[in-house]
Parts: C-alpha cells; sequence; structure tokens
C-alpha cells in the first residue's frame, strides 16, 4: 500500500485471499494516506501490534521484536 506518482492516488494490492478480512484497516489506512489526516476516534496502538503480528520480517533473525 502506498502513494504513486498520481496525485492524490493511493494503492493497495497484493492481499491474495485476505483481502476481504484486511479491508477495514486497508481502507482507513488508505484513507489517511490520500487525505493526510487521521481519525481522532481511533488508536492506532492495536495496529501496530496486528501489523508486527503479521509482518513477514517477523521470521527473520534481525527483527527488532524478536
Amino acid at each position: 500500500m502506498g502513494l504513486c506518482s498520481v496525485t492524490g492516488l493511493v494503492i493497495s494490492t497484493g492481499h491474495f485471499r485476505h483481502g476481504i478480512l484486511l479491508t477495514p484497516l486497508a481502507a482507513r489506512l488508505a484513507a489517511e494516506l490520500a487525505t493526510g489526516a487521521t481519525d481522532p476516534a481511533v488508536s492506532h496502538d492495536h495496529d501496530h501490534d496486528f501489523l508486527t503480528s503479521i509482518d513477514p520480517a517477523r521470521h527473520s533473525p534481525a527483527h527488532p521484536e524478536m
């Protein structure tokens, strides 16, 4: 997920068959990337824990969480 060379366009791909499960999180992150604003009613503390838990690098010996 990220911005591209087209102003305001956010690309969110690569979810494979987990897309339906990641849609709420991906949509919120895409909106935040596109607008630059965050929703004050939403805590991102849980997002960090969730994203760390699914980070492919977690299996690397150099991963900081290990």
